[in-house]
């Protein structure tokens, strides 16, 4: 899933205390598909009211080659602020030094509106994401969000609009539905996700993209 709570912003859960402590452990799988690699994905996070930290590990096993990857993040709040830094590399076994990203979200509990951001790749060639979020209560949320390409492909990158939403069928089913709108190649890729709750600390998800990805993952949280 793009996004991490009220905005649809690729911003690492160690980014985004809660009012309430917690450790969440978090694990994905995505099947083979023809030649392309099966995916996973786990990772750990921990927060308090000021302070969250996170790390985690994906990889893809294929025919042809195998890679591993990882990050590690931590978060700030202040107030109604909430600031992350993030280093990721996705092939540790290379000579890459990674890529650290910045992240800013601003959260008005009063007007039911978030927006933020994330800079990728700090370090190397910047990449921005910006988002505006409308969110009423727990049960419902949308959101519109710009992905611009890298600064070195600023003229004639992909710009990539994204529109998602969240919403409860039920206190224990919530999906996630995301259209995103590539303007270099003028396409449109759907996101539709579903996630229940198998009691008040775990819940399992079931998610699709394009062309035919199918994920599946399961969530502790402690």
């Amino acid at each position: 899933v793009t996004g991490v709570q009220t905005c649809a912003l690729p911003i690492y859960a160690a980014a985004l205390p809660t009012n309430d402590s917690l450790t969440a452990l978090q694990m994905a799988y995505s099947p083979k598909r023809g030649t392309d690699p099966q995916n996973f994905y786990t990772g750990i996070a921990t927060s308090s009211k000021t302070f969250g930290f996170g790390f985690g590990y994906f990889g893809a096993l294929g025919d042809k080659k195998t890679t591993n990857g990882g990050f590690v993040g931590m978060g700030f709040k202040s107030n109604l602020e909430q600031y992350g830094l993030t280093y990721r590399n996705k092939d540790l076994t290379s000579n890459s030094m990674g890529d650290f990203d910045l992240s800013y979200l601003y959260t008005d509990t009063r007007e039911s509106i978030a927006y933020g951001g994330v800079l990728h790749s700090v370090n190397s060639s910047p990449q921005l994401d910006v988002g505006l979020g409308y969110i009423p209560d727990r049960s419902f949320n949308l959101e519109m969000n710009i992905n611009t390409p890298p600064a070195n492909q600023i003229s004639n990158g992909d710009y990539i609009l994204v529109a998602a939403t969240n919403f409860a069928l039920s206190p224990q089913i919530t999906t996630h539905l995301q259209l995103s709108y590539h303007t270099k190649f003028s396409k449109t890729d759907p996101l539709f996700a579903i996630n229940y709750w198998l009691t008040d600390v775990t819940n399992s998800f079931l998610q699709y993209t394009t062309p035919n990805i199918w994920s599946l993952g399961f969530s502790l949280i402690f």
